[in-house]
């Protein structure tokens, strides 16, 4: 199953810079800021910050410092949801970190050089635009290959899961039967989850919905792997629901 959200309640303050690291950007060099956080915290590895254009922050569990005078609107920090790692083997590492802000939120994949040292090897195209809320790295379909789970609210349609499979550099963005009109799997007004239904060891999706008639009608959309895709599978009901 999915890894339990990092809280929103976990705070951050702002520190020095204590290392910088050089983008490339439309052929421009761009300095960016990452921090990772004390080895002797608990859970060091989950306490991952992000690329940042103009300041480091650091995860801290105590306060939170003010935000600088004079910094504008635009210049807010995404927020650290959660973070992630992939072992490859002999290959160097990756550190999968998911921010979000009050409009959204993105997926950044890094590869480890080495203590405190950072390569950006994959942003997520577009912003998702939803509220980012826990983050999971399995293989939920077993074929060999690590899945980036997010879970995430998607305001007045419910929630939606991002479900990407980790290949080479590139994270593929998986869509219900294969339809590229479609970003992600929604369940309107309830949730979605990723568990083993039927007992094969491969992982379902299951996108819990209702209907706004009279009477709430909740349904259960089942989505299974066919080897390439996730595609329907079938439509359980748990039945009427009297709305008073």
């Amino acid at each position: 199953m999915i890894i339990n959200r990092v809280s929103a309640g976990i705070f951050i303050i702002v520190v020095l810079l204590s290392w910088q690291m050089v983008s490339s950007e439309a052929g421009k060099a761009k300095t960016h800021q990452l921090y990772r956080g004390s080895t002797e915290w608990k859970d060091w590895e989950n306490r991952i910050m992000s690329e940042l254009p103009k300041q480091v922050l650091q995860m801290h569990e105590a306060n939170l410092k003010q935000i600088p005078e004079g910094m504008e609107a635009t210049d807010f920090p995404l927020m650290f949801e959660g973070a992630g790692r992939i072992e490859r083997g002999s290959a160097k590492p990756l550190i999968v970190v998911v921010l979000s802000d009050l409009l959204g939120g993105k997926l950044v994949v890094y590869e480890e050089e080495g203590p405190n040292d950072f390569t950006t090897i994959w942003v997520s195209e577009e912003t998702l635009h939803d509220r980012i809320g826990s983050l999971g790295i399995e293989d939920v379909n077993k074929d060999g290959k690590p899945e980036i789970l997010v879970h995430a609210t998607a305001g007045a349609h419910g929630s939606a899961l991002y479900l990407y499979s980790w290949e080479d550099s590139t994270a593929h963005l998986f869509h219900p039967n294969g339809d590229t009109s479609r970003t992600n799997f929604v369940g309107d007004g309830s949730g979605v989850s990723n568990q083993d239904v039927d007992g094969d060891g491969i992982q379902e999706i299951l996108c819990y919905n209702r209907d706004y008639d009279w009477k709430y009608h909740y349904l259960v959309d089942y989505y299974k792997w066919d080897g390439k895709h996730y595609v329907f599978w079938k439509q359980e009901t748990g039945g009427l629901i009297e709305k008073k």
